[in-house]
């Protein structure tokens, strides 16, 4: 009875050694980052085009999303095991997802003042 406890006490001491806690599985997955790129590049392209002055609150949401992840990826100890885990591919498309999403701004500030200058053109004749 007495070398069961002690076996039992030993065991438990030992348990947390034996325990890996991986970082992935509290980070979102590769293809929610694609979600939330692609559809927060195609609503922001969207919004500058048609509607610009809801372009702060349309960007808003996708740009603290990739803010939060960049910034689990430059964290010095979640950083690596990120790296580790999933791989560079992740790291990348993280920011170049990011970067889709404020480069789709100029795009469509560009697009929506091309329309309005066509459309002058085309309205004075």
């Amino acid at each position: 009875m007495e070398r069961s406890v002690s076996t039992i006490i030993i065991f438990l001491l030992l348990l947390p050694i034996s325990a890996h806690a991986e970082v992935m599985d509290k980070e979102p997955s590769l293809q929610f980052n694609f979600i939330w790129g692609i559809g927060g590049s195609i609503a922001t392209l969207l919004c500058a085009r048609y509607k610009p002055k809801f372009l702060p609150l349309i960007t808003l949401l996708p740009l603290f999303y990739f803010y939060a992840l960049w910034e689990e990826i430059n964290d010095p100890h979640v950083g690596p095991q990120i790296l580790r885990e999933a791989g560079e591919f992740y790291i990348h498309s993280a920011y170049a997802l990011g970067i889709s999403v404020i480069s789709c701004i100029p795009i469509g500030l560009l697009w929506f003042w091309w329309y309005k200058q066509h459309n002058k053109l085309i309205n004075k004749d």
